[in-house]
């Protein structure tokens, strides 16, 4: 049975569907499968800042815990990222002191009043540079 209950003897080995996963190596050009401490070192990156409440840092933790952990169970992924989307909206809930209620309206809120912006996310910085190499227009 795929991705079933992992037998105790491999609980350190990575989980179905990382094989499929695989990182350009900068030293030699060639496609190579990424490792588990590259995934710590980007989750370890992700940091908030002091202002935010202990109870969003928790929830925060708890999901970069779940993605690090996918490594070994790959379903975890999206439980992982359910997790930041429920973190997201209790930090957005208590910002707004609970006027405002759903994800959706709580991100329409945000970025209205400028909490969130795209300019600050490496993905969409990467993004916005392929466009301008590629002499693409973004919408």
């Amino acid at each position: 049975m795929p991705d079933s209950f992992r037998k105790l003897s491999e609980l350190t080995t990575p989980g179905r569907g990382y094989e499929s996963w695989g990182v350009i190596d900068q030293d030699t050009g060639e496609c190579r499968s990424i490792k588990i401490e590259e995934i710590y070192a980007r989750l370890e990156r992700l940091e908030l800042h002091e202002g935010v409440p202990e109870e969003v840092h928790k929830h925060f933790d708890t999901s970069r815990n779940l993605y690090l952990y996918s490594w070994f169970v790959y379903r975890f992924i999206s439980v992982a990222e359910w997790h930041a989307s429920a973190t997201l909206e209790l930090a957005l809930k208590i910002k707004t002191e609970g006027k405002i209620r759903f994800l959706p309206n709580l991100i329409e809120h945000a970025i209205e009043n400028g909490w969130v912006k795209n300019e600050g996310f490496s993905v969409w910085q990467s993004a916005k540079e392929r466009f301008k190499q590629n002499n693409m227009v973004s919408v």
